[in-house]
């Protein structure tokens, strides 16, 4: 199926802000992405904000349905918490992760964007925080505060994914990763 050109030009963005920006690259590098003019671009969006916000979702959305296709079948939630830590290792550490990036990034001035990221941590902690109940429920995993550990285990893989991007190298998001799976495997005991 053929993608809309409102479509084409979210993916191209949403490649060059997730490593770039979302607030601080400029117009300009957008256009040269997507070889258009403002005019082109402010054809399909009312705002940066607006296709700034696109391209975030687009991200976020690719990263959630990548790791639920991963998750499918899997019946451990130990299993699933493993494959969940390492998602991140295998996938999208360069750049950083776009939720993390637009948190980071996003503030009052833009609340769209700022909620658009709230709402995709939220998701992915709420996924975290499920699968430890799972688990503590079915005996697989210790008696812990679901919350508490899922918002633990998604601050190390956020925390891994900075210190990665940042001084590029991904030894800093394997070391984390490694730990989250040593305590996944005792049961978080």
């Amino acid at each position: 199926m053929r993608k809309s050109n409102r479509d084409w030009i979210v993916e191209r963005t949403a490649t060059l802000l997730k490593t770039s920006g979302y607030l601080r690259t400029p117009l300009s590098e957008i256009m040269q992405v997507t070889g258009l003019q403002k005019g082109g671009l402010y054809h399909h969006f009312e705002s940066r904000d607006e296709l700034a916000l696109a391209a975030f979702r687009h991200s976020a959305n690719e990263i959630g349905e990548g790791l639920l296709a991963r998750l499918e079948g899997e019946k451990s939630a130990r299993r699933r918490l493993e494959i969940m830590v390492r998602y991140p290792l295998e996938t999208y550490w360069k750049g950083g992760c776009p939720v993390g990036n637009l948190a980071v990034e996003a503030d009052d001035s833009h609340r769209e964007l700022a909620k658009a990221a709230r709402k995709a941590m939220d998701w992915m902690i709420a996924l975290f925080e499920g699968t430890i109940r799972e688990g503590v429920k079915g005996g697989e995993l210790g008696k812990v505060d679901a919350r508490r550990e899922a918002i633990r285990m998604v601050s190390a893989i956020e925390g891994g994914i900075l210190l990665a991007n940042l001084y590029k190298d991904p030894a800093y998001l394997e070391g984390i990763v490694t730990g989250l799976e040593r305590g996944i495997r005792s049961g978080l005991r």
